[in-house]
């Protein structure tokens, strides 16, 4: 309605509707009910790697092609650092890109051994950074271990982000509501979703998933084999 009121142009800060078919787990607003253009939805299959980073080099593309069209960007969604990244001076470390070679050992090592390994060796690494991560919090994990392999520190840039500046001119509107209101208004909701095929959605990327793994699996073998081929040539 805002968009509509001002003439403007939705882009989404939701760290979960970035991925094509999370659709009834991210409330993600059906395409045949958006009547102004969407951006930052669907730009990736589920299992793709993304960043902060990435996501503040993709948010100020759309606002200034927004801005072009003489339309107003509406940054809307529901994932903070998010929205801090695309309109605070917030500044990255390199690697935070979608071809990274340490990224893809880790991510072998979750494979193989599970979280614990990889939270292990983040407090061997790193033991400062690792008390401000959850055991369980892998994407946070994963990073803190890439910075520390950079020269950086995943716990000094945290403290560090706290007290940077606005870089994107902006005007921020939030809503509140008693919290008695806001939990009957989530129950109802995680209700609906439910009613409207979350499971079945949850089965049909579950069952990609697997499909995927299984074709990576596949071509890994291929290559090892390959490789052992070449090697006894």
């Amino acid at each position: 309605r805002l968009a509509l009121e001002f003439d403007g142009e939705i882009v989404s800060a939701d760290s979960m509707q970035i991925y094509r078919g999370m659709d009834i787990g991210t409330a993600k607003m059906p395409v045949g009910e958006r009547r102004v253009p969407y951006h930052c939805l669907d730009i990736l299959d589920p299992g793709q790697p993304y960043s902060a980073a990435l996501f503040q080099r993709d948010a100020r593309r759309a606002f200034a092609e927004i801005a072009q069209r003489g339309h107003v960007p509406i940054l809307c969604g529901g994932t903070g650092f998010y929205v801090r990244a695309a309109l605070d001076d917030l500044q990255f470390a390199p690697g935070e890109q979608q071809d990274n070679p340490l990224r893809q050992r880790l991510s072998q090592l979750l494979a193989n051994e599970g979280e614990q390994a990889l939270y292990e060796l983040l407090q061997r690494e790193d033991p400062e950074s690792a008390r401000l991560v959850h055991p369980h919090d892998v994407k946070r994990a994963m990073r803190a271990l890439e910075m520390h392999a950079e020269g950086e520190s995943y716990a000094q840039r945290k403290q560090a982000f706290r007290s940077v500046s606005p870089l994107v001119p902006n005007v921020k509107i939030a809503l509140s509501m008693e919290r008695e209101l806001l939990y009957e208004k989530i129950n109802r909701r995680v209700d609906l979703m439910v009613s409207n095929g979350l499971v079945d959605e949850v089965i049909e990327l579950d069952a990609q998933k697997r499909a995927a793994q299984q074709e990576a699996d596949s071509l890994r073998a291929e290559r090892n084999k390959l490789s052992k081929q070449i090697g006894a040539l």
